[in-house]
């Protein structure tokens, strides 16, 4: 019976998370950045911009942007100029130029190196 009812708790949490990831996306995709120019600024600066710009935008809505990146790829640059431009795809086009990877998660959205491809199989 318990282990029913943990399975149940486990079933709604995901599905919440989901919808709140969501949520986070539509929220992302809705707030319209001005304008986005960067030279030579690193990822790291350019993340930090970009949450500024969003919490501006978003009339004061905090969106929590985790960096999950090594020294190397904090200190990759990146040079870009966008204008009325979605936050999703702002921030999409600037973990492209520096080969990372955004995923909406339930309470942030987290920029992540992009995983390896796997290795082919029988060399």
């Amino acid at each position: 019976m318990a282990a029913n009812y943990l399975r149940m708790i486990a079933i709604e949490e995901k599905k919440t998370g989901t919808d709140e990831a969501a949520s986070l996306r539509k929220t992302m995709d809705a707030t319209i950045i001005d304008k986005v120019e960067f030279r030579e600024a690193t990822v790291s600066e350019a993340l930090e911009f970009l949450g500024e710009k969003i919490a501006t935008a978003g009339g004061g809505a905090k969106v929590n942007i985790v960096q999950q990146l090594g020294d190397a790829d904090k200190g990759t640059k990146v040079t870009i100029s966008l204008n009325k431009v979605p936050a999703s795809e702002a921030l999409k086009y600037v973990a492209t130029l520096a080969n990372l990877e955004v995923s909406y998660e339930k309470f942030a959205i987290v920029v992540r190196p992009k995983a390896a491809a796997p290795a082919p199989a029988g060399k």
